[in-house]
Protein backbone atom coordinates (compact mmCIF):
# COMPACT_ATOMS: atom_id res chain seq x y z
CA UNK A 1 0.00 0.00 0.00
CA UNK A 2 1.69 3.31 -0.92
CA UNK A 3 2.15 6.16 1.41
CA UNK A 4 -0.32 8.34 2.99
CA UNK A 5 0.43 12.52 3.93
CA UNK A 6 -1.00 13.26 7.25
CA UNK A 7 -1.61 16.72 7.78
CA UNK A 8 -1.67 18.45 11.12
CA UNK A 9 -3.29 21.53 11.79
CA UNK A 10 -1.37 24.16 10.63
CA UNK A 11 0.69 21.99 8.07
CA UNK A 12 1.25 22.81 4.01
CA UNK A 13 0.49 20.07 1.82
CA UNK A 14 3.45 20.17 -0.85
CA UNK A 15 3.27 16.55 -2.53
CA UNK A 16 0.91 15.24 -4.98
CA UNK A 17 2.81 12.06 -5.74
CA UNK A 18 0.29 9.87 -6.58
CA UNK A 19 -1.83 11.32 -8.65
CA UNK A 20 -3.73 9.51 -10.97
CA UNK A 21 -3.77 6.57 -8.94
CA UNK A 22 -6.95 4.39 -9.07
CA UNK A 23 -8.14 3.20 -6.09
CA UNK A 24 -11.65 2.38 -4.10
CA UNK A 25 -12.87 2.58 -0.40
CA UNK A 26 -15.71 1.46 1.39
CA UNK A 27 -18.58 3.55 3.67
CA UNK A 28 -21.02 2.83 6.51
CA UNK A 29 -22.44 5.34 9.36
CA UNK A 30 -25.17 4.67 11.93
CA UNK A 31 -25.13 1.05 12.80
CA UNK A 32 -25.65 2.27 16.14
CA UNK A 33 -23.75 -1.02 17.51
CA UNK A 34 -24.28 -2.40 20.90
CA UNK A 35 -25.05 -5.44 23.30
CA UNK A 36 -28.51 -5.64 24.31
CA UNK A 37 -27.13 -6.19 28.37
CA UNK A 38 -25.25 -2.68 27.79
CA UNK A 39 -28.60 -0.52 27.51
CA UNK A 40 -29.44 1.58 30.83
CA UNK A 41 -32.03 1.38 32.49
CA UNK A 42 -31.13 4.43 34.98
CA UNK A 43 -34.71 6.85 34.91
CA UNK A 44 -32.75 9.49 34.05
CA UNK A 45 -31.78 8.74 30.62
CA UNK A 46 -34.42 9.12 28.33
CA UNK A 47 -36.96 6.62 27.48
CA UNK A 48 -35.95 5.10 23.92
CA UNK A 49 -32.51 3.80 25.19
CA UNK A 50 -34.34 1.92 27.51
CA UNK A 51 -37.11 -0.04 25.02
CA UNK A 52 -37.86 -3.18 24.01
CA UNK A 53 -36.90 -2.14 20.37
CA UNK A 54 -33.76 -0.84 20.91
CA UNK A 55 -32.71 -4.36 22.57
CA UNK A 56 -34.41 -6.39 20.20
CA UNK A 57 -32.51 -4.37 17.32
CA UNK A 58 -29.31 -4.69 18.66
CA UNK A 59 -29.91 -8.56 18.66
CA UNK A 60 -32.19 -8.99 15.16
CA UNK A 61 -30.09 -6.44 12.85
CA UNK A 62 -26.37 -7.75 14.29
CA UNK A 63 -26.72 -11.09 12.08
CA UNK A 64 -27.24 -8.70 9.10
CA UNK A 65 -24.40 -6.52 9.68
CA UNK A 66 -22.10 -8.82 9.61
CA UNK A 67 -23.23 -10.32 6.90
CA UNK A 68 -22.74 -6.65 4.95
CA UNK A 69 -19.26 -6.45 6.54
CA UNK A 70 -18.46 -10.29 4.44
CA UNK A 71 -20.05 -8.95 1.26
CA UNK A 72 -17.78 -5.82 1.71
CA UNK A 73 -14.83 -7.78 2.11
CA UNK A 74 -15.32 -10.05 -0.33
CA UNK A 75 -15.96 -7.34 -2.60
CA UNK A 76 -12.77 -5.99 -1.03
CA UNK A 77 -9.09 -5.89 -3.96
CA UNK A 78 -5.86 -4.82 -4.04
CA UNK A 79 -7.13 -1.11 -4.86
CA UNK A 80 -9.29 -1.07 -1.34
CA UNK A 81 -7.45 1.62 0.58
CA UNK A 82 -9.85 2.39 3.43
CA UNK A 83 -13.38 2.17 5.27
CA UNK A 84 -14.92 5.07 6.45
CA UNK A 85 -17.21 5.37 9.38
CA UNK A 86 -19.14 8.17 9.05
CA UNK A 87 -20.14 8.39 13.06
CA UNK A 88 -23.05 6.61 15.07
CA UNK A 89 -20.86 3.50 15.75
CA UNK A 90 -22.39 2.70 18.44
CA UNK A 91 -25.64 3.75 20.07
CA UNK A 92 -24.70 5.24 23.22
CA UNK A 93 -26.66 6.16 26.22
CA UNK A 94 -24.83 2.85 28.35
CA UNK A 95 -24.90 2.73 32.00
CA UNK A 96 -21.68 4.08 32.38
CA UNK A 97 -18.13 5.44 31.42
CA UNK A 98 -16.98 1.61 31.74
CA UNK A 99 -19.75 0.15 29.87
CA UNK A 100 -19.32 2.74 26.91
CA UNK A 101 -15.70 2.08 26.75
CA UNK A 102 -16.35 -1.31 26.34
CA UNK A 103 -19.17 -0.75 23.79
CA UNK A 104 -16.46 0.79 21.91
CA UNK A 105 -14.13 -1.24 22.45
CA UNK A 106 -16.33 -4.54 20.66
CA UNK A 107 -17.91 -2.14 17.91
CA UNK A 108 -14.10 -1.16 16.75
CA UNK A 109 -12.69 -4.52 17.51
CA UNK A 110 -15.72 -6.32 15.46
CA UNK A 111 -14.85 -3.74 12.22
CA UNK A 112 -10.80 -4.79 12.80
CA UNK A 113 -11.89 -8.33 12.66
CA UNK A 114 -12.94 -8.00 9.45
CA UNK A 115 -11.34 -5.31 7.69
CA UNK A 116 -7.45 -5.49 7.51
CA UNK A 117 -7.47 -2.07 6.16
CA UNK A 118 -6.67 1.21 8.12
CA UNK A 119 -10.51 2.37 9.35
CA UNK A 120 -11.37 6.09 9.60
CA UNK A 121 -14.10 7.72 12.21
CA UNK A 122 -16.00 10.39 12.80
CA UNK A 123 -17.83 11.32 15.97
CA UNK A 124 -21.32 11.43 15.33
CA UNK A 125 -24.19 12.18 18.07
CA UNK A 126 -24.59 8.65 19.69
CA UNK A 127 -20.54 8.29 20.05
CA UNK A 128 -20.48 10.22 23.47
CA UNK A 129 -23.81 10.21 24.53
CA UNK A 130 -24.81 9.13 28.18
CA UNK A 131 -23.35 9.09 31.38
CA UNK A 132 -19.36 9.23 30.91
CA UNK A 133 -20.08 9.12 26.98
CA UNK A 134 -17.66 11.71 26.50
CA UNK A 135 -14.74 10.45 28.56
CA UNK A 136 -15.43 7.03 27.38
CA UNK A 137 -15.02 8.29 23.39
CA UNK A 138 -12.37 10.41 23.93
CA UNK A 139 -10.35 7.18 25.35
CA UNK A 140 -11.36 4.76 23.23
CA UNK A 141 -12.24 6.10 19.72
CA UNK A 142 -9.61 9.04 19.56
CA UNK A 143 -7.17 6.76 21.00
CA UNK A 144 -8.03 4.25 18.22
CA UNK A 145 -8.03 6.86 15.95
CA UNK A 146 -4.79 8.04 16.51
CA UNK A 147 -3.09 4.80 16.46
CA UNK A 148 -4.36 4.60 12.94
CA UNK A 149 -3.05 7.73 11.78
CA UNK A 150 0.47 7.58 13.46
CA UNK A 151 -0.41 10.35 15.75
CA UNK A 152 0.39 10.52 19.32
CA UNK A 153 -2.97 12.21 20.27
CA UNK A 154 -6.04 13.69 19.11
CA UNK A 155 -7.94 15.90 20.40
CA UNK A 156 -11.29 15.95 18.38
CA UNK A 157 -11.96 14.08 14.70
CA UNK A 158 -10.52 16.10 13.33
CA UNK A 159 -7.55 15.17 10.55
CA UNK A 160 -6.71 15.11 7.27
CA UNK A 161 -4.04 13.50 4.41
CA UNK A 162 -3.51 12.48 0.95
CA UNK A 163 -4.75 9.52 -0.98
CA UNK A 164 -3.89 9.04 -4.63
CA UNK A 165 -4.03 12.90 -5.27
CA UNK A 166 -6.63 13.29 -3.55
CA UNK A 167 -7.08 15.60 -0.38
CA UNK A 168 -9.35 13.65 2.16
CA UNK A 169 -10.75 15.99 5.37
CA UNK A 170 -12.49 15.02 8.50
CA UNK A 171 -14.16 17.00 10.53
CA UNK A 172 -15.60 16.59 14.64
CA UNK A 173 -19.36 18.58 14.39
CA UNK A 174 -20.32 17.45 17.74
CA UNK A 175 -17.93 18.86 20.42
CA UNK A 176 -19.22 22.63 19.95
CA UNK A 177 -16.75 25.52 19.07
CA UNK A 178 -13.64 24.41 20.36
CA UNK A 179 -13.50 21.90 18.02
CA UNK A 180 -12.83 24.91 15.38
CA UNK A 181 -14.64 22.15 12.47
CA UNK A 182 -14.94 24.80 9.78
CA UNK A 183 -11.31 26.73 11.08
CA UNK A 184 -9.72 23.51 10.16
CA UNK A 185 -11.41 22.77 6.42
CA UNK A 186 -10.20 26.55 5.88
CA UNK A 187 -6.41 26.19 6.98
CA UNK A 188 -6.71 23.24 5.41
CA UNK A 189 -8.01 23.93 2.00
CA UNK A 190 -5.72 26.96 1.87
CA UNK A 191 -2.60 26.02 3.10
CA UNK A 192 -2.44 23.91 -0.37
CA UNK A 193 0.54 24.40 -2.73
CA UNK A 194 -1.41 22.46 -5.54
CA UNK A 195 -4.39 21.66 -6.60
CA UNK A 196 -6.07 17.94 -5.35
CA UNK A 197 -7.76 16.20 -8.24
CA UNK A 198 -10.67 15.89 -5.90
CA UNK A 199 -11.30 17.26 -2.22
CA UNK A 200 -13.33 14.92 0.18
CA UNK A 201 -14.92 16.27 3.26
CA UNK A 202 -16.34 13.53 5.50
CA UNK A 203 -18.07 14.16 8.96
CA UNK A 204 -21.72 13.33 10.63
CA UNK A 205 -24.50 15.75 9.58
CA UNK A 206 -25.00 16.47 6.00
CA UNK A 207 -24.67 20.05 5.14
CA UNK A 208 -27.17 20.75 1.98
CA UNK A 209 -29.66 21.94 2.84
CA UNK A 210 -28.14 23.46 5.98
CA UNK A 211 -29.84 24.61 9.40
CA UNK A 212 -26.43 25.50 11.31
CA UNK A 213 -25.05 28.81 11.32
CA UNK A 214 -25.78 30.29 8.14
CA UNK A 215 -23.18 32.55 7.53
CA UNK A 216 -20.42 30.59 8.80
CA UNK A 217 -21.58 27.58 6.94
CA UNK A 218 -22.62 29.25 3.49
CA UNK A 219 -18.74 31.29 4.25
CA UNK A 220 -17.60 27.19 3.95
CA UNK A 221 -20.16 25.95 0.84
CA UNK A 222 -18.32 28.56 -1.11
CA UNK A 223 -14.86 28.08 -0.54
CA UNK A 224 -15.35 23.96 -1.04
CA UNK A 225 -17.63 25.14 -4.55
CA UNK A 226 -14.12 26.61 -5.01
CA UNK A 227 -12.26 22.87 -5.04
CA UNK A 228 -15.78 21.07 -6.63
CA UNK A 229 -15.60 19.18 -3.09
CA UNK A 230 -17.43 15.72 -2.24
CA UNK A 231 -19.83 15.81 1.22
CA UNK A 232 -19.65 12.45 2.40
CA UNK A 233 -22.13 11.88 5.30
CA UNK A 234 -24.25 10.13 7.45
CA UNK A 235 -27.11 11.08 10.34
CA UNK A 236 -29.78 11.44 8.09
CA UNK A 237 -30.48 7.46 7.49
CA UNK A 238 -30.61 7.97 3.92
CA UNK A 239 -28.66 6.41 1.01
CA UNK A 240 -28.83 9.39 -0.98
CA UNK A 241 -26.89 12.12 -3.48
CA UNK A 242 -27.85 16.12 -3.55
CA UNK A 243 -26.18 18.39 -5.93
CA UNK A 244 -25.79 22.22 -5.11
CA UNK A 245 -24.42 24.62 -8.05
CA UNK A 246 -23.89 27.84 -7.82
CA UNK A 247 -21.80 30.38 -9.89
CA UNK A 248 -21.06 27.61 -12.01
CA UNK A 249 -19.54 25.36 -9.52
CA UNK A 250 -21.00 22.40 -8.36
CA UNK A 251 -20.65 20.44 -4.79
CA UNK A 252 -22.43 16.75 -4.29
CA UNK A 253 -23.13 15.49 -0.87
CA UNK A 254 -23.57 12.15 -0.69
CA UNK A 255 -25.65 10.48 2.35
CA UNK A 256 -24.45 6.80 3.54
CA UNK A 257 -26.91 4.72 5.59
CA UNK A 258 -26.20 1.41 7.64
CA UNK A 259 -29.40 1.97 10.11
CA UNK A 260 -31.15 -1.37 10.59
CA UNK A 261 -34.71 -2.11 11.56
CA UNK A 262 -35.16 -5.06 13.66
CA UNK A 263 -38.49 -5.87 11.74
CA UNK A 264 -37.55 -8.13 8.81
CA UNK A 265 -40.06 -6.53 6.15
CA UNK A 266 -38.93 -2.94 7.19
CA UNK A 267 -34.99 -3.93 7.06
CA UNK A 268 -34.72 -1.65 3.76
CA UNK A 269 -36.07 1.80 5.87
CA UNK A 270 -36.64 4.85 4.08
CA UNK A 271 -38.48 4.44 0.53
CA UNK A 272 -36.44 5.88 -2.41
CA UNK A 273 -37.26 9.37 -3.29
CA UNK A 274 -36.25 10.59 -6.59
CA UNK A 275 -37.24 13.79 -7.41
CA UNK A 276 -35.94 17.35 -5.89
CA UNK A 277 -38.93 18.55 -4.85
CA UNK A 278 -39.76 15.18 -2.50
CA UNK A 279 -36.55 16.29 -0.96
CA UNK A 280 -37.29 20.17 -0.34
CA UNK A 281 -40.83 19.66 0.91
CA UNK A 282 -39.63 16.90 3.18
CA UNK A 283 -36.79 19.19 4.75
CA UNK A 284 -39.57 21.95 4.70
CA UNK A 285 -41.85 19.75 7.09
CA UNK A 286 -39.19 19.10 8.92
CA UNK A 287 -38.22 22.32 10.05
CA UNK A 288 -41.90 23.08 10.58
CA UNK A 289 -42.02 20.29 13.30
CA UNK A 290 -38.57 21.56 15.02
CA UNK A 291 -39.73 25.19 15.44
CA UNK A 292 -42.70 26.80 15.82
CA UNK A 293 -41.73 29.50 14.31
CA UNK A 294 -40.77 28.48 10.42
CA UNK A 295 -39.21 31.66 9.86
CA UNK A 296 -35.59 30.20 8.42
CA UNK A 297 -38.05 28.34 5.46
CA UNK A 298 -37.79 31.38 2.97
CA UNK A 299 -34.18 31.77 3.57
CA UNK A 300 -34.18 28.01 3.13
CA UNK A 301 -35.96 28.44 0.17
CA UNK A 302 -33.50 31.56 -0.91
CA UNK A 303 -30.11 30.20 0.29
CA UNK A 304 -30.14 26.47 -0.57
CA UNK A 305 -33.57 25.58 -2.14
CA UNK A 306 -32.69 27.69 -5.12
CA UNK A 307 -29.34 26.03 -6.00
CA UNK A 308 -30.42 22.10 -5.25
CA UNK A 309 -30.10 20.88 -8.85
CA UNK A 310 -30.47 17.47 -8.71
CA UNK A 311 -31.72 14.61 -5.78
CA UNK A 312 -31.72 10.85 -5.99
CA UNK A 313 -32.33 8.77 -2.88
CA UNK A 314 -31.86 5.07 -3.19
CA UNK A 315 -34.04 4.33 -0.04
CA UNK A 316 -33.35 1.56 2.15
CA UNK A 317 -29.94 0.81 4.36
CA UNK A 318 -26.54 -0.54 3.55
CA UNK A 319 -23.50 0.34 2.00
CA UNK A 320 -21.68 2.31 -0.33
CA UNK A 321 -18.05 1.45 -2.26
CA UNK A 322 -16.42 4.22 -4.14
CA UNK A 323 -14.48 4.23 -7.11
CA UNK A 324 -11.59 6.68 -7.59
CA UNK A 325 -9.58 7.34 -10.72
CA UNK A 326 -8.78 10.30 -13.74
CA UNK A 327 -12.23 9.06 -15.11
CA UNK A 328 -14.08 10.42 -12.11
CA UNK A 329 -15.62 9.43 -9.23
CA UNK A 330 -18.15 6.59 -8.87
CA UNK A 331 -20.75 5.42 -5.82
CA UNK A 332 -21.91 1.96 -5.74
CA UNK A 333 -25.17 1.17 -2.99
CA UNK A 334 -25.74 -2.07 -1.89
CA UNK A 335 -29.19 -2.83 -0.07
CA UNK A 336 -28.99 -5.08 3.45
CA UNK A 337 -30.42 -7.45 1.40
CA UNK A 338 -27.60 -8.47 -0.23
CA UNK A 339 -29.38 -10.25 -3.14
CA UNK A 340 -30.84 -7.20 -4.79
CA UNK A 341 -29.03 -5.97 -7.33
CA UNK A 342 -26.41 -2.79 -6.36
CA UNK A 343 -27.05 0.99 -7.78
CA UNK A 344 -24.13 2.87 -9.30
CA UNK A 345 -24.44 6.41 -9.68
CA UNK A 346 -21.76 8.85 -11.11
CA UNK A 347 -20.50 11.57 -8.43
CA UNK A 348 -17.82 13.46 -10.16
CA UNK A 349 -17.13 13.69 -14.39
CA UNK A 350 -13.36 12.93 -14.95
CA UNK A 351 -10.94 15.13 -12.91
CA UNK A 352 -10.52 18.47 -14.01
CA UNK A 353 -13.76 18.95 -15.95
Amino acid sequence: MRKRFFIPLAAVLVSLLQAGESYNFFMISDPHLGAAETYCTDPAVPKKFRTKKDIRRADKCMPAFLAMCEDMVKKSDGNTRFLFEAGDLVEGGTKGEEVHKQVLTDAIGLLKKYFKIPIYMVKGNHEAYGMGGENAYRTVLLGELAKTLGKEKLEYSNYAFMQGGDLYIFIDCYSGAKAGQWKFVRETLRSLKEKPRYVFVCMHPPVIPSHWNQQEIRGICDLLLDHNAVLLCGHCHQNSVTVFEKNGKKLVQVTVSTFLDPKPKKMPVRPAENTVKQRLDGYRNSLKNRWKNASFIPEFDREWAAHITEYRNFGGAGYAKFDVSDAGIAATYQSVLLDRPPVTVRIRDAAGK
